[in-house]
């Protein structure tokens, strides 16, 4: 929130503009004007935590996911609350970590904003618990049986870890 007040409105609408814009690059977000508000600190998260949000609208557009709520509309209008919005959950806005084993299945050839995706989601992780493996595909099941059977082996292994740690039954 500190780093929203920081911010015009105006300032707020290029982010926005930025972000829901499907040719944005990371660099278009760091050198956005608006940037040099913010000290180098709230510049570094509010980065990393944009890029983040660039990556989740650029996957939703790809995966034709389409939300029908206009979060930003309903800010302007103080129907939500600020402290309401929606968060985004980032290994360096949060230091928690999810304490379960899970697994990461991705392909080599998925598009680069869905493989950022899947890089933060183990970055959520505790790093003694996370077993990934990365296929040749793209954002699809593994197809070739070895690729298969070590997405099998992988989940397997969370699940000996799990029942071992007693949070799995």
């Amino acid at each position: 929130m500190d780093i929203l007040n920081n911010l015009s409105d105006d300032d707020l609408r290029n982010f926005h503009t930025l972000i829901f814009n499907p040719v944005t690059q990371q660099k278009d977000l760091e050198n956005a004007e608006f940037m040099q508000k913010l000290s180098p600190a709230q510049r570094s998260l509010f980065k990393e935590l944009g890029w983040t949000a660039c990556c989740t609208f650029h996957t939703r557009m790809q995966l034709h996911i389409n939300d029908k709520v206009d979060f930003i509309d309903k800010l302007k209008s103080h129907e939500i609350a600020p402290e309401l919005f929606p968060r985004f959950f980032h290994p360096v806005y949060t230091s928690e970590r999810l304490q379960i084993p899970t697994v990461h299945v991705w392909g080599r050839a998925d598009s680069d904003p869905l493989k950022r995706l899947a890089i933060l989601g183990k970055e959520l992780c505790s790093a003694g618990n996370v077993f990934s493996v990365e296929h040749p595909g793209r954002h699809e099941l593994p197809l070739r049986r070895e690729d298969a059977a070590a997405a099998a082996n992988a989940i397997e292994k969370a699940f000996y870890i799990g029942q071992q740690q007693a949070v799995l039954v």
